[in-house]
């Protein structure tokens, strides 16, 4: 079916549940900081579901439960890695072996200030971390909007280019809400966005290309006024906007990767966390010992009450604890001759704790698969301390630039390309539609991966001056983020030096010249 034609039923529908929703959910709370997931962070043991006190024991297990966000951290520092900052972001050429003309170069410098003053004023560093992160989980989305408010009698008003991007917001749509639809039985490209009114009702919005490339989105909403259909579906108010020269691209653009935040690292951060909780009640154990009497009673005698049953009663003096000395009796009735009776095999103990080596070497076990599952082996002491071989931080570094690579490449695609958008639908805003359609965006993720050493700056340095390497590559080795302007600058500089050498030597070259022969008349008073 057309996207033109899709019910509100059919379009929310087309985004299916994935499969590993439950995997999302789960994944996103632990990295909220919920890690209990109401009992089900727990993987230790617990009693049948079925058994009376299987709720007063998790209750009792979740006050001592001690989670630590291992999964947050390895998330939070792989993000910080790949976008800790805004990306590098630049307008060129589509044509990439022609030369801009000066007028071209200031179009393009002005389509940049635009962006940048867009991406600043929507705040959209948090945005496009977030995007990141929901990108760990396999695929996020970005999508431009233009609020209602925003809207004259229903329309956009005119403005210039920076005044008609600033109408322009962008969001970060939560996992199953937003999907890019390439229909193979149409051959058409649409993307739909699962939104909701004031008032709660359900929206759906379709964005599709029409036949000439250009740019639509419709949007369905339920509770319409109107009578209800025969088969009980509610009317759908339906209403489209303005085609516009977007350059080909959609208002959601969609990023995919293989998963970062699998399946294992939430396991092993649930063992982690057992491993911190058995931690604190062996630590309970051994300061407060726990005590316990089987077949034994505390002094005490029988009493006989006022409908002759005897009960027994403790002495109300007695005080267990240290510095005291306790006598216990063995478990006894009264039978109905009045005679004491007493239970053979009355047993007194503790509860010991254990050594928490196991429990440690757990937890650190668990932690570490997480930094390999994630690329970040460099973190463990085994491969950045003393006793650690260079060529294992070597490996350990090169695993981490490769996870944070597979991350930037599929965001600075998706970027570029939503960028392009935001700055196709400012120009047709501002009365110029196609304006920068001669011009791509180009962006760059300012990658921080750890810094090298001072023996691997050297040797990156000696690799450059032998020629086994650029100097552009030894600059991004070595921790320069923007190559390019730093070469600029290099190469200013050494211009600078070469114009004041040059003009030096001329000016030396005029004092070293002889003075001029005097005649009769110079030496006229």
């Amino acid at each position: 079916m057309q996207p033109e034609e899709l019910t509100l039923q059919q379009a929310q529908s087309s985004v299916t549940p994935a499969a590993d929703r439950a995997h999302w959910n789960t994944t996103l709370s632990m990295l909220s900081g919920d890690h209990w997931l109401g009992g089900l962070g727990w993987v230790g043991p617990r009693l049948p579901a079925n058994h009376p006190q299987a709720t007063e024991f998790l209750a009792a297990v979740q006050q001592q439960f001690i989670p630590k966000n291992a999964l947050k951290e390895v998330a939070g520092r792989h993000v910080g890695a790949v976008i800790g900052r805004y990306p590098i972001i630049k307008l060129a050429l589509r044509d990439a072996t022609a030369e801009p003309t000066d007028a071209q170069r200031k179009e393009m410098r002005e389509g940049e200030g635009a962006l940048t003053h867009w991406l600043d004023r929507s705040r959209a560093l948090g945005k496009l971390q977030r995007f990141t992160l929901l990108l760990l989980l396999g695929r996020a989305h970005l999508q431009n909007y233009i609020p209602t408010g925003a809207l004259m009698n229903g329309r956009v008003p005119p403005g210039d280019l920076l005044t008609s991007i600033r109408r322009i917001r962008l969001r970060v749509p939560e996992p199953g809400t937003a999907q890019v639809i390439d229909d193979e039985s149409t051959g058409r490209l649409y993307a739909v966005y699962k939104a909701s009114t004031s008032t709660g009702a359900d929206a759906t919005e379709i964005t599709y290309l029409t036949p000439d490339g250009r740019t639509v989105t419709r949007r369905l909403e339920a509770g319409a006024t109107g009578p209800v259909t025969p088969d009980g579906i509610a009317p759908v108010l339906d209403s489209s906007t303005d085609a516009l020269d977007l350059h080909g691209h959609l208002t959601v653009t969609e990023a995919i990767r293989d998963q970062f935040l699998t399946s294992t690292l939430v396991k092993n951060n649930h063992m982690l966390n057992f491993a911190k909780t058995a931690i604190l009640r062996n630590a309970e154990l051994a300061a407060i010992l726990e005590r316990y009497g089987i077949g034994i009673l505390p002094p005490g005698e029988w009493l006989t009450g006022t409908d002759g049953r005897e009960t027994y009663k403790p002495d109300p003096d007695w005080r267990p604890g240290g510095g005291n000395v306790a006598f216990f009796g063995a478990q006894s009735t009264i039978d109905e001759q009045g005679r004491v009776q007493n239970a053979p095999g009355g047993q007194y103990g503790r509860f010991e704790p254990v050594s928490p080596d196991a429990l440690i070497a757990t937890k650190t076990d668990a932690y570490h698969d997480m930094l390999d599952e994630a690329g970040q082996g460099h973190i463990k002491g085994d491969a950045t301390g003393p006793s650690s071989s260079g060529e294992a931080r070597i490996q350990a570094m090169n695993d981490f630039k490769a996870s944070l690579y597979a991350t930037a490449t599929p965001l600075e695609s998706a970027l570029a390309d939503h960028l392009e958008m935001t700055l196709a639908w400012a120009a047709a805003l501002s009365g110029k539609p196609g304006r920068f359609k001669p011009y791509r965006v180009v962006v760059q993720c300012r990658i921080l991966a750890a810094q090298p050493t001072s023996a691997e700056r050297l040797q990156i340095v000696s690799e450059r001056d032998a020629g086994l390497r650029s100097t552009e590559n030894a600059m991004s080795e070595i921790g320069i983020e923007d190559t390019d302007e730093m070469l600029a600058a290099v190469q200013a500089e050494q211009e600078a030096k070469l114009q004041q050498g040059q003009e030096a030597a001329a000016a030396l070259g005029r004092l070293m010249e002889p003075a001029p022969a005097r005649t009769p008349a110079d030496a006229q008073p």
